[in-house]
């Protein structure tokens, strides 16, 4: 279960979204679930969302966001259900429902306590992507005003960190975005 997690992951940094990455986060699900593992459960679930969501089966990522989400409520963690109304809310925006994504990563902000686990476990500083996804919505509902103050907030948070990928994220997810789009 732990090789395929990694495997999944090395994969997914290496080659991207391809059949050999997907069967790597099935099998640790696969595993996890044998197991009753909820540690692991959640971290194959993430890798085959953010494959679903790489590869464009945006509709299919719901449906895993949905189920990472009722994995979750069964944690003792309670960041767990709010990392999840994250990647419903992702979905839901790749979907095209900025209503719902909103509304989802709202919760996700309202409720996540941050922990350096998160990052270990999603590779990711979850509340820096939230921030960054809610930044996008506000931008295409037309609150061009609240994401730039949203993206100047936020962006300093993973500098703080000092975590390179986050905000590489950050930056791809909300600011260049904006950046680019006030431009045209």
């Amino acid at each position: 279960m732990q090789l395929h997690a990694a495997l999944g992951a090395a994969l997914f940094l290496t080659k991207g979204s391809c059949s050999e990455t997907l069967a790597a986060w099935t099998n640790a699900f696969e595993i996890a679930e044998f197991l009753d593992d909820a540690d692991y459960r959640l971290r194959a679930l993430w890798g085959l969302w953010i494959d679903c969501i790489t590869s464009g089966r945006y509709r299919e990522a719901l449906t895993v966001a949905e189920r990472f989400c009722i994995c979750a409520a069964k944690t003792a963690d309670p960041a767990d259900g709010a990392i999840g109304d994250r990647l419903v809310s992702v979905a839901l925006l790749a979907l095209g429902d900025l209503e719902g994504a909103r509304r989802h990563i709202e919760r996700m902000l309202g409720r996540y306590v941050a922990g350096r686990s998160h990052i270990i476990r999603f590779h990711y500083d979850q509340s820096l992507l939230a921030h960054s996804y809610r930044s996008l919505i506000l931008w295409l509902q037309g609150f061009a005003d609240q994401a730039m103050r949203s993206v100047e907030c936020h962006v300093a948070d993973p500098r703080a960190s000092n975590h390179p990928l986050s905000l590489t994220s950050a930056l791809l997810q909300s600011a260049c975005r904006s950046r680019f789009s006030s431009a045209i």
